[in-house]
């Protein structure tokens, strides 16, 4: 990473601390050279930040920036609290805007840019010069006593070693990074007054230095929160973050989307130009956003992907993003990509680091070596490292909520493909903050998206394409015969009668595997139970989404193995499942018996039945009667008019070509307008209050948690695994963290007076996470009892 040049660089001044077991820190100056080198490889990545910035002269602002952005570490205090010293009580960023001077003149349209990118690297404007911080933009610079707490902190031997570096390196560097494509080297020169001044009266000058910088930052602040500076400050914060994180990380190369050309890709979608349906054949030649629905298992995704291959030919894309709403079809699809595409895929999700873990244990790795390599994988995945990465729309949206880094975020973001599976699988007021978000990246952020799914009433359909500005993508009335897979049968009662349970067991009995898909955890349990007295333990399997991670991995795993879709020998198994069946993974089933759903939901449990088509037409079973908590889950009009529908069909060959009809029917004009109304008045409320007010420099904490609130629930540990969880901790902390438990804040509140708050501490004692203790019963098969 180092250059020729970089040793004899600002001698004996650190960035970093040493790492555990070593004595020699990282020094600055290639610390400053591999953040150079980050930001260089993203500028190639996002070629197009310039323009959406506004900016031609984006890249060398941000340059500087990076370039300057630690030298305030060359204060002798900073490097004292270092080496173990006393910490130092001030900012490292405000003494590194004195040197911004030494480069740009203040008069510069750049100045207020590039104090900004230094100046902003850890802390939000409000932190370092809002109202009542040290750091005051109007106050006098002696009443300040930056005289002392700064000038007197760069000795004669410092200043003269920082200027030799700021004469040498930058022009060095540009053009060893190749910078010379988007600025001139020369545009980087030290200022001929400041390289011929004496050492004394460079340090006299450097409070008035400082206070400049403050004031400039202030003042960019100000006018980047509307106008034209608004999405230029994003895109600056953001490559600044990008690229300091990315350095600390020692991230390998940022890669490239390079995704494989027409031949090869069809090679590794096991497809050719000849077995292509229609609208695979039109997606892989569609030019911009669309919105694709076609029945299961007719190839969605290797659609999307070709969809994907062409964008990238005509206008190069910076990432591939891949949304899904649930966990494990995230993990599924992660692993599916990266062997089809051949190349490193990111994980994102709330649980995605202990899936990591859980990944490397299972390669042979040491619970140390496992938590370091997944935390470091799931760093460089936030980062943006890997081209390719799988994720959820919530992580997304963090960025529009302004959650801490959200610039790097909007960054990431910019000149991606999106692709957006089970569009169908949202409520109407996330689907209305999803598909507004979508329309700003597509609008602003030279987005294009692939939005799809196998089931979508028309007017969601349209309002998709409406609003997204894309084309529609529809497959051939005949191939939805070909897919033709499933008969329709109802079924008086409900699950947990014995009539139900017994037909079950029965068809179990017979040799085939079966799907129980109930509405809520403690019907599944209680299912579960049931059939587990009748057929006994081996023919049962059980499956929600409130296991500790480590169970639910056990137990996703363990039926994949029995139930995968490619293995010609499935055992009769009962699989009693809640939703997290309905998306994205790939298991088949001879029949499936489930409470009665909305439409779209039933269609996607439907898709895990004979999907590889071993039969002409699959039995599938529906119940007249819906569970007694049901209306919590699903809104009971949908279900009832669904019920109505189904049952003029009972008997009946499932038409998958008149699902989309179905559909129109059940929400009517009632119920499509209602949902239309809500969507339209949340899409205008989020981008009223979001996208409208969205600016740098302004994260806000207090929406981390009213966020979690209303996307990404929280974790409790159940006190029954709570020695288990302390000596799990002495091992490694991702090994504790699989042994919590996700559950809803609804279901948090119902559960207040059943939860204690307790406090974990390191080595040196203090608290650094509260841990909800739940005192519920848990086990590894039923999983948390509330």
């Amino acid at each position: 990473m180092s250059t020729a040049a970089s040793p004899h660089w600002l001698p004996g001044l650190w960035a970093k601390s040493p790492p555990p077991g070593q004595v020699e820190g990282e020094p600055l100056a290639l610390h400053t050279e591999r953040v150079l080198r980050a930001l260089a490889q993203l500028a190639a990545r996002f070629p197009m930040l310039a323009q959406l910035a506004g900016c031609d002269d984006f890249w060398r602002r941000a340059f500087l920036a990076c370039l300057l952005h630690d030298a305030g570490k060359a204060a002798a205090a900073f490097q004292r609290m270092l080496r173990s010293g006393p910490r130092w009580e001030q900012r490292h960023e405000v003494l590194s805007l004195a040197f911004l001077s030494w480069l740009v003149p203040a008069a510069e349209e750049a100045f207020p840019w590039i104090a900004a990118g230094i100046a902003s690297h850890h802390r939000d404007a409000r932190l370092l010069i809002g109202r009542g911080e040290r750091y005051d933009p109007d106050a006098d610079p002696a009443d300040l006593d930056f005289e002392h707490v700064f000038a007197a902190e760069l000795g004669e031997r410092t200043l003269a070693a920082l200027r030799d570096w700021l004469r040498e390196a930058p022009g060095q560097w540009a053009h060893q990074l190749e910078w010379d494509r988007w600025f001139p080297p020369e545009s980087l020169s030290l200022r001929p007054e400041y390289a011929r001044a004496s050492l004394a009266s460079l340090r006299h000058a450097i409070p008035a230095a400082i206070q400049r910088g403050l004031r400039s930052y202030r003042q960019f602040v100000q006018e980047a929160r509307d106008g034209q500076l608004r999405q230029g400050a994003i895109l600056l914060r953001g490559v600044v973050l990008m690229a300091d994180h990315l350095a600390s990380a020692h991230a390998s190369r940022l890669q490239a989307l390079n995704l494989p050309e027409d031949e090869m890709l069809l090679a590794r979608l096991q497809l050719s130009p000849s077995t292509l349906h229609a609208h695979q054949r039109r997606a892989a030649e569609h030019r911009g956003s669309v919105v694709l629905s076609a029945p299961t298992g007719s190839g969605k995704t290797e659609a999307a992907l070709l969809w994907a291959a062409h964008q990238q030919r005509f206008l190069p894309a910076s990432s591939l993003i891949y949304l899904l709403p649930y966990q494990a079809s995230l993990n599924a699809m992660q692993d599916r990509l990266r062997h089809t595409l051949g190349a490193s895929v990111g994980l994102i999700h709330s649980r995605s680091v202990e899936v990591l873990y859980k990944k490397l244990l299972d390669q042979g790795y040491s619970p140390r070596a496992a938590e370091t390599g997944a935390r470091h994988a799931d760093d460089l995945a936030r980062l943006a490292q890997p081209a390719i990465r799988v994720t959820t729309p919530y992580h997304l949206l963090r960025a529009a909520y302004r959650l801490r880094g959200y610039e790097a975020n909007w960054t990431a973001l910019a000149g991606s493909l999106v692709i957006v599976d089970e569009v169908h699988a949202y409520e109407p007021e996330r689907l209305a903050l999803f598909v507004e978000l979508l329309v700003e990246l597509i609008r602003s952020w030279e987005v294009r998206v692939c939005a799809m799914t196998a089931t979508m009433p028309s007017w969601l359909r349209s309002l998709l394409a409406d609003a997204l500005g894309a084309g529609l993508i529809t497959p051939d009335p005949e191939l939805f015969a070909q897919f033709q897979r499933h008969e329709l049968r109802l079924l008086d009662g409900e699950l947990l009668e014995e009539e139900t349970l017994t037909l079950v067991a029965q068809l179990v009995r017979q040799g085939h595997p079966v799907l129980v898909g109930a509405n809520t955890i403690a019907r599944a349990c209680a299912a579960y139970q049931a059939l587990r007295a009748l057929l006994g333990p081996e023919q049962v399997r059980l499956l929600h989404s409130r296991y500790t991670g480590r169970d639910r991995h056990e137990r996703e795993q363990e039926v994949r193995r029995h139930l995968d879709a490619r293995r010609a020998d499935r055992p009769p198994l009962a699989v009693v499942a809640t939703q997290v069946i309905e998306v994205s993974l790939d298991l088949d089933f001879d029949t499936i018996v489930s409470e009665p759903a909305p439409l779209e939901a039933l269609a996607q449990r439907f898709g895990r039945v004979n999907r590889r088509r071993r039969q002409t037409l699959a039995p599938v079973y529906v119940l007249r009667q819906p569970g007694p908590n049901d209306a919590l889950v699903y809104e009971r009009e949908l279900v009832g008019r669904t019920l109505e529908l189904l049952e003029r069909h009972h008997g009946q060959a499932i038409d998958e070509a008149q699902l989309s009809t179905w559909l129109d029917e059940i929400y009517g004009h009632d119920l499509r307008d209602r949902w239309l109304r809500e969507i339209e008045m949340q899409r205008h409320i989020f981008r009223q209050t979001c996208l409208q007010t969205l600016h740098a420099f302004e994260s806000d904490d207090e929406l981390d948690e009213q966020f979690d609130r209303l996307f990404d629930g929280t974790e409790v540990l159940p006190r029954s695994l709570r020695d288990e969880y302390q000596r799990a901790r002495e091992q490694s902390e991702l090994a504790a963290r699989e042994l919590l438990v996700p559950i809803s804040y609804r279901q948090l509140k119902r559960e207040m007076q059943r939860v204690a708050w307790e406090q974990e501490r390191g080595e040196d004692g203090r608290a650094f996470r509260t841990v909800q203790v739940i005192d519920a019963p848990y086990d590894a098969i039923l999983g948390l009892q509330i």
